[in-house]
């Protein structure tokens, strides 16, 4: 009997210990979703698009309007994961309504919400079933699964201001007086006013325009502190402050663009601004590529090319933003020899 009760106990015992690693096995498979701190979103895919196509004829005057639909993930959106934004490169057609369109939006994390960017409204949360309002920027809140990180996004859809295959312009005024004997003019916005820089005999002269979009006054008034060598296609902006070269090589700064002083520079030699991207001045140098983040303090970038083949005079430059958010500096002009 003795032996009988010690082999009930030990079964028992063997028993219970497969219940419990059961128990266990069943808990761990039913343990959810992984806590982490990861926050991104992975993909952004426009749905249907509604569009308002018109028919005008060779002046312009509109004939008809048909209403029409593509689809929206034709249009790639761009994820910065540098500058936390999300936009198409290519625009959406002129016409596109995108006041209400559904977006899907694929991310790592536990909570997406949304709102109007700059708004203080409250956070919406976000359903893949519901149509946004894309006619302005948004912010995109993203928290991680264990609520300990998260990230908030610029989401904005480019669409094309005209047709893509034809220009329209519209006259604003039929003479300028402010403009009228003005070279080598140079167009840039200053706080919702066009301005223009321009070249009169020895002089160069800032002819303000009071607004851009409305109905505006023009008025004239004569720079000081620049030299006659400037170059006004050289014009780059960063914070508020505006620069010009010379062709002689010398760096000028203005905070209104009418009064001008000298910079101070850290490089021996005679520079030429070319461009300025969000975190570069570039310049060239004897035919090198230079870089600065404040125009004063320069260092030698580095080129794919050689640099013999850099221009050195009626240089024009392109800075297009690549899909990693680096930026890539294209120059055209003339070469010497």
């Amino acid at each position: 009997m003795r032996a009988k009760e010690i082999k009930t106990f030990s079964c028992l015992l063997m028993l219970l210990g497969l219940l419990f690693v059961a128990s266990s096995c069943s808990e761990d498979s039913n343990l959810g979703t992984t806590s982490n701190d990861y926050c991104y979103i992975k993909s952004v895919v426009l749905g249907n698009v509604k569009r308002k196509v018109e028919l005008r004829d060779r002046r312009g005057q509109l004939i008809s309007t048909t209403n029409t639909s593509f689809t929206g993930s034709n249009f790639a959106m761009t994820i910065n994961l540098r500058d936390n934004t999300i936009e198409n490169r290519d625009s959406l057609p002129y016409g596109s309504q995108i006041s209400r369109v559904i977006v899907s939006i694929t991310f790592d994390g536990s909570m997406l919400a949304y709102r109007e960017k700059g708004s203080d409204a409250e956070w919406t949360a976000y359903n893949a079933t519901d149509s946004l309002d894309l006619t302005k920027p948004l912010e995109l809140y993203l928290t991680s699964n264990d609520k300990q990180s998260s990230r908030i996004y610029t989401f904005k859809v480019n669409v094309h201001q005209q047709e893509g295959d034809s220009l329209y312009w519209k006259q604003c005024e039929s003479e300028v007086e402010q403009l009228a004997g003005l070279e080598e003019m140079k167009a840039f916005s200053m706080n919702d006013k066009l301005m223009v820089l321009g070249k009169k005999t020895s002089d160069i002269i800032l002819a303000e325009r009071s607004s851009i979009e409305a109905e505006g006054t023009w008025e004239e008034a004569l720079t000081t502190g620049l030299p006659t060598t400037t170059d006004l296609q050289t014009l780059r902006q960063q914070d508020g402050n505006y620069y010009l070269s010379t062709t002689d090589g010398s760096i000028f700064s203005s905070v209104d663009a009418k009064d001008w002083q000298q910079v101070g520079t850290t490089y021996s030699a005679g520079l030429t601004l070319v461009e300025k991207t969000a975190n570069y001045f570039y310049a060239i140098s004897e035919g090198k590529l230079l870089r600065s983040t404040d125009a004063e303090s320069w260092e030698e970038d580095q080129l794919d090319t050689e640099d013999t083949m850099l221009p050195t005079s009626e240089i024009r430059v392109l800075s297009v933003q690549q899909a990693n958010g680096n930026n890539r500096i294209i120059m055209v002009g003339q070469r010497e020899g």
